[in-house]
């Protein structure tokens, strides 16, 4: 179950209270199609992916604020409705530049921060680690359990062999 944390600018990385039901009828108008969402009425899979960028953000810029805090988002939130980003092309590219950051804050500052609660630099990275693998695997499940094809293996490997 996820807590809600907090960040060095008071908004916290994921939506506070947000209402799942807003977000997929905003989408629904722009695409024509209801969102792929988990089980359970949980995040689309966009919020999914848009909630990664933001933790790992959010973590890493108790690190190295300057590195992560400038990086874009993956999602509008008003406080009513969290609405993410829709572009795969913009995904794909804010997810390539978070990763690098996160490894780049990680190389540049071994030994953590003592803002961060994490131990040092590998253990933030390992954090994140094991936060993407289980928002990965909501994702596929709601892929799954939506009737959509899973990734083939080299599709769902790839980003982690790299």
């Amino acid at each position: 179950m996820h807590t809600q944390g907090g960040s060095a600018k008071g908004q916290a990385p994921w939506p506070a209270g947000s209402r799942p039901s807003v977000a997929p009828r905003a989408a629904q108008r722009r695409t024509g199609r209801q969102p792929v969402r988990s089980p359970g009425g949980g995040f689309t899979v966009a919020q999914h992916v848009a909630h990664m960028v933001a933790v790992t953000k959010f973590w890493g810029s108790l690190i190295d604020a300057e590195r992560l805090e400038p990086l874009p988002d993956l999602a509008d939130d008003d406080g009513d409705s969290f609405v993410a980003e829709q572009d795969l092309g913009r995904i794909r590219a804010v997810l390539e530049r978070t990763a690098a950051a996160a490894r780049a804050a990680s190389e540049a500052h071994p030994e953590g921060a003592s803002e961060s609660p994490h131990a040092d630099a590998d253990s933030y990275l390992v954090h994140m680690l094991v936060h993407d693998a289980h928002h990965r695997g909501q994702i596929l499940l709601a892929l799954k359990t939506s009737g959509h094809p899973l990734p083939d293996e080299e599709a769902l490997w790839a980003p982690w062999r790299s």
